[in-house]
């Protein structure tokens, strides 16, 4: 009896060593402006300060490569040049009429941001689509910032799921998988979907798509994926021209 009091003892004492999910108010947070004057929500995931919200600028800041020219949006065409989509009612494409969108607040449709094809989101001049690109790439990002690589979206990630309560999505707003009695992740990644180069955005509601500065190959770049089917994180090579969400991480 004495030895199964100790080990139940000492299994309690161990469970209460476990590091426990740190709740969504520890975390550090603040705020940047982009040179339209946007305001955007960011905080501290481990070493790295990043956006909790989409990019929604049209115009690139002073230290970038192309300052203060302006992303030509809603094309309707497929390109690899630059280009942008702000999400409106007549931009979404709702296939067999199911509008996956429809479960998005206001303020979640206020703060869904833009859609960048890489060129646009880099910033890239004619002649430098095909560059995999292995250094910092500020793009549309606001002076000081950049858009993330695939190392540091791998980074955060592995933080959040490691040393949060493993949440990335917002408990509301995808068309699966609510869940209203949770508060939202620091991190809130918001189901904007992707635009093929067409002028109709596709799976907004359904998924969230991320594209980092990593080309994997001439045609793709290493981009994420958040589906409201389930919790899993995907990685997969994106093709250029598709155009995506964007967060930008502070330069260290």
């Amino acid at each position: 009896m004495k030895k199964q009091l100790f080990l139940l003892c000492v299994a309690v004492a161990i469970a209460s060593c476990e590091k426990a999910p740190l709740p969504v108010t520890d975390f550090e947070k603040s705020t940047v402006t982009d040179c339209e004057g946007n305001e955007y929500a960011t905080v501290k995931l481990g070493n790295q300060w990043w956006m909790a919200e989409n990019m929604k600028c049209t115009t690139y800041d002073s230290e970038s490569r192309k300052a203060g020219n302006t992303i030509v949006s809603n094309v309707a065409s497929i390109t690899y040049l630059p280009y942008c989509f702000k999400i409106t009612q007549t931009t979404i494409y709702a296939p067999g009429g199911v509008n996956y969108s429809a479960y998005l607040t206001n303020d979640q449709r206020a703060k869904i941001g833009y859609l960048y094809n890489w060129a646009a989101a880099l910033g890239l001049n004619d002649g430098q689509v095909d560059t995999v690109f292995v250094e910092k790439q500020q793009g549309i990002c606001p002076n000081g910032w950049h858009i993330p690589s695939g190392e540091e979206w791998a980074t955060v990630i592995d933080y959040i799921k490691n040393e949060s309560d493993g949440r990335f999505k917002t408990a509301t707003g995808w068309f699966q998988n609510n869940d209203s009695t949770k508060s939202d992740p620091a991190f809130a990644v918001l189901p904007a979907g992707y635009a093929q180069g067409s002028r109709y955005i596709r799976s907004l509601g359904f998924s969230a798509n991320f594209l980092s500065s990593t080309g994997s190959d001439i045609r793709s770049v290493v981009s994420r994926r958040f589906s409201c089917s389930d919790d899993v994180v995907m990685t997969y090579n994106e093709v250029k021209n598709y155009a995506t969400s964007v967060r930008c991480v502070k330069d260290n």
